[in-house]
């Protein structure tokens, strides 16, 4: 099983920018960018994904790295 580990709040604050600036050039909405940064967003949209990095000018892989989990028993 795999999920998507998110490195959005480590590159936004990396760069000074707030969830506000991001909201507004990326035309993600803040709660949805709270919310992954959060991790109650565990699985973005691709084309959020795509806005998100677009806006901080970094690749979607950087942003959003898949990670290969274990299934608990």
């Amino acid at each position: 099983m795999w999920k998507i580990q998110n490195h959005v709040r480590y590159y936004r604050e990396r760069n000074s920018l707030t969830q506000e600036w991001l909201a507004e050039v990326s035309r993600v909405h803040k709660v949805t960018i709270s919310n992954i940064e959060t991790n109650k967003i565990v699985r973005p949209h691709p084309s959020t994904r795509q806005k998100l990095a677009k806006a901080m000018n970094i690749k979607v892989c950087q942003l959003f790295t898949p990670v290969r989990v274990s299934p608990t028993r």
